[in-house]
């Protein structure tokens, strides 16, 4: 079962691995809402570092500019959306 809804708010881990990751840096320690779920796939993480493949579920999670960039640099009617796999988000504290 997918840990996360449509409308969850959650943040993206800040870690920095040393094997192969699909998390675009800029996104690291950010906070975005979930506003698609795609099912569950292969987990590149894990196939792309030679573990087998292994499924993990994928969101699409939006983020405003202001949030990514910084409010001086952000257009406040713009957003950025980046699929995200499970394993790279946690709930965002309320």
């Amino acid at each position: 079962e997918p840990k996360f809804a449509i409308g969850d708010r959650v943040v993206i881990n800040a870690s920095v691995p040393r094997h192969h990751h699909r998390r675009p840096r800029y996104t690291m320690g950010r906070t975005g809402e979930i506003v698609m779920y795609h099912g569950a796939h292969v987990f590149p993480d894990t196939t792309g570092n030679g573990q087998g493949e292994t499924a993990e579920h994928l969101y699409t999670v939006r983020f405003t500019q202001a949030e990514l960039f910084g409010s001086a640099y952000a257009d406040p009617n713009a957003c950025q959306h980046t699929d995200m796999w499970e394993p790279y988000i946690t709930r965002a504290q309320s």
